[in-house]
């Protein structure tokens, strides 16, 4: 990996992470929703939806160089379906964003100590406000499909925490990807920032920067 100017302020936004992942439920969106593995996916529509960054963006963020990199840092690599349960977590106040958590039921695992048909609370960098219909994204990382497969580099719960959540180190959204059939050949490119469930924009450099990973991704991994 390379060195970064300012690793200081990455190790923050990870100790950031942590925290609001220890926060307990505000307002949860399907509070009391039984946890059930969708039948099919569940594509939604996001793009009549706003976005915007939330305050931790402002301190800059720390990129792997490859697959591999992201792979040795990351605790647990696995497959597996979020559930249709997603849930706001954390405070609105100040440097501490609020953050999204899934049920992921583990489908494979390539690293950890994780186990085929484990249910695991996924905490996400992103959280919606349905009444200002805004998507509030930690770095491009968008809502997932419930019902699709996806690949994810994760870190494991700390201290008391009970969620797990995705390796906050690389930009956020390049620690999970949609899990393709790899029976045929690939083109990333073909590929929307929806499909992909990244933040479209007119900057094109996290996108193609989420598409050369992806691509290592389904080398190696699918």
């Amino acid at each position: 990996m390379k060195k970064y100017k300012k690793p200081i302020f990455s190790i923050l936004f990870v100790f950031i992470i942590a925290i609001c992942c220890l926060l307990p439920h505000q307002g949860d969106s399907n509070s009391g929703a039984p946890a059930v593995r969708p039948a099919e996916i569940i594509v939604r529509d996001y793009s009549e939806y706003k976005t915007a960054t939330p305050v931790a963006c402002a301190m800059p963020a720390a990129f792997h160089e490859s697959i591999d990199e992201l792979a040795e840092y990351a605790e647990c690599i696995a497959k597996g379906v979020y559930y249709d349960d997603a849930r706001q977590v954390g405070s609105t106040n100040g440097i501490l964003e609020r953050y999204t958590v899934s049920t992921f039921e583990v489908t494979e695992v390539i690293k950890g100590e994780l186990s085929t048909g484990d249910k695991i609370p996924l905490c996400e960098d992103y959280y919606i406000n349905e009444s200002e219909r805004t998507i509030y994204h930690y770095w491009n990382c968008y809502p997932a499909d419930p019902g699709r497969e996806y690949l994810v580099f994760i870190l494991n719960p700390r201290g008391n925490q009970k969620n797990f959540s995705l390796v906050g180190l690389n930009g956020m959204a390049f620690a999970r990807f949609p899990v393709v059939n790899t029976a045929e050949e690939v083109d990333v490119s073909a590929f929307t920032d929806a499909e992909l469930n990244i933040k479209s924009g007119k900057n094109k450099a996290a996108s193609n920067k989420f598409r050369f990973f992806f691509e290592q991704a389904i080398e190696k991994y699918m």
